[in-house]
């Protein structure tokens, strides 16, 4: 008891400013405190009304799960989020989270746009759902079909509606089938090895959600039901990054991109239809990197060409699709984990085809998802602000580069923080060392999303925001940084 009151004390002293009288050292110490923090994002938002009452909540429930934290060594933001969640959700910071507003979240893909629990409750109760364990990894993929499809050499079919009549109880057989999809496992830190070992289950996971998601039957009702649960968990805005893989038919037919985003589109207008309070959707064209590269560094070389002529191609169909649907598509990324696959200087002629055409494409690139500093990953974030990227993703490499945090600053071009995302990737585990708790102390600009948060069970925005105001945000952040983070999205 002594040891949390001594701690509150402090916090609060620490907000002090200088008075007069103040003993000589601690009015250079409380100037000296306050002039650091007032670099901070959030320093200069301004509280009104009951927002002061509410700071006052949260900063007591704040400084009370902090305190806890320093006597059990459990502190949430320090544990890995699937051995902490259930506390978090038991929390009184959380709460409070959970149900303000919270702006745009500008992170998201789509094939982790709708939770798992709704797709195996929902979809794959659906007439003419098939399943299989595949042969090499024995991760569970989805196809719908009119008749039962032929067995080939990655699947023997089953129909969905079978194999679950053939369990004792079917949620116990829906339970199997989401646990075999997430990542989530009792002891992550041991299971999963290395980055590598968790990106291949991840890969797993898209394999698994984009085979019950691509199914024209379904994909509106899966885009619909995502925007609703951004909805319910306080996001006004969401913008999705998309490959617009094919979507197909039962009969087997498929369709093209610009297909399946006619299908977001309209998925999109429904929504809004239905929820006048919400500012919807867009969609950032997301072109998914082609081959694997050499360790590290990698130079132009004509045995890639053909990659560059597919890229080129991606690229002019981000620029007609911009064009035609200026109020659904807001630009082009290209995604794949970064150390592995091709860099963006692999594609910087083709990059530069937009504006030397006079077509203003935006750029959302992901950059710098790395822990390697001065390998062509971190490099990106060069070549992403050489391209006039709007925002980055990720960018976890831009603290060790002085000269690209002023461009970052004085171009305000945000960087996209998903905590959990880095943590269950293996980037980091201790969310209070994350390399964004250095741009919130020094106010550069910063949005909060969730990644890919239906592989790791998490809420569409609110466990995010929870991990990054807890852990990643000084012990002093309070309802001034939510507030300037959420209109920061918004801006």
């Amino acid at each position: 008891m002594a040891s949390d009151l001594a701690f509150s004390i402090v916090c609060v002293w620490s907000f002090v400013s200088p008075i007069v009288g103040m003993p000589p050292f601690l009015s250079s110490r409380a100037q000296l405190l306050n002039d650091d923090s007032s670099y901070a994002t959030g320093s200069n938002v301004e509280l009104k009304g009951k927002e002061w009452a509410v700071n006052d909540l949260l900063m007591m429930l704040k400084l009370e799960e902090i305190s806890e934290g320093l006597k059990t060594s459990l502190y949430p933001p320090a544990v890995h989020f699937f051995q902490t969640k259930a506390s978090i959700d038991k929390s009184g910071v959380f709460e409070i989270i959970r149900i303000m507003p919270k702006g745009a979240i500008l992170h998201v893909h789509d094939d982790s746009l709708v939770d798992l629990s709704w797709l195996i409750r929902n979809v794959t109760y659906r007439p003419g759902c098939y399943m299989c364990f595949t042969r090499k990894r024995g991760n569970v993929i989805f196809k719908f079909h009119e008749k039962e499809p032929a067995a080939d050499e990655e699947c023997d079919w089953k129909l969905v509606k079978t194999e679950r009549s053939n369990y004792v109880d079917a949620d116990e057989f829906d339970n199997m089938l989401e646990n075999n999809i997430s990542l989530i496992v009792e002891d992550p830190t041991n299971f999963y090895k290395n980055q590598y070992d968790v990106w291949s289950y991840f890969t797993d996971f898209f394999q698994s959600f984009r085979s019950l998601f691509s199914y024209s039957d379904v994909m509106q009702d899966a885009y619909y039901e995502g925007l609703r649960q951004f909805h319910e968990d306080g996001a006004q805005f969401v913008e999705i990054r998309s490959a617009l893989p094919p979507v197909y038919d039962l009969d087997g037919t498929t369709y093209d991109e610009e297909y399946t985003l006619g299908k977001l589109e309209e998925a999109n207008i429904m929504f809004l239809d239905d929820y006048s309070d919400s500012m919807g959707s867009k969609v950032i064209y997301s072109r998914t990197n082609l081959l694997m590269r050499n360790y590290f560094y990698v130079y132009l070389c004509h045995c890639r060409d053909k990659d560059r002529v597919t890229m080129k191609s991606k690229i002019e169909l981000a620029m007609t699709f911009y064009q035609k649907y200026p109020d659904f598509v807001s630009g082009f990324d290209i995604v794949k984990h970064e150390n592995l696959y091709n860099p963006l200087l692999f594609y910087w002629e083709e990059l530069q085809m937009p504006s030397n055409t006079g077509v203003d494409l935006p750029y959302f690139f992901h950059a710098s998802e790395t822990n390697w500093q001065g390998s062509s990953a971190d490099e990106n974030l060069f070549d992403a602000i050489l391209l006039n990227a709007k925002r980055i993703g990720h960018a976890y490499g831009a603290v060790k580069h002085p000269v690209l945090l002023n461009e970052l600053k004085k171009k305000d071009i945000p960087i996209e923080i998903s905590p959990i995302s880095g943590q269950v990737l293996k980037h980091f585990y201790d969310l209070r060392n994350h390399p964004a708790s250095h741009m919130l102390s020094h106010g550069y600009p910063v949005v909060v999303s969730s990644d890919n948060r239906a592989a790791w069970g998490a809420s569409p925005a609110s466990h995010d925001f929870y991990e990054l105001f807890m852990g990643i945000a000084s012990v002093k952040a309070d309802l001034r940084l939510l507030k300037q983070l959420a209109m920061d999205s918004i801006r």
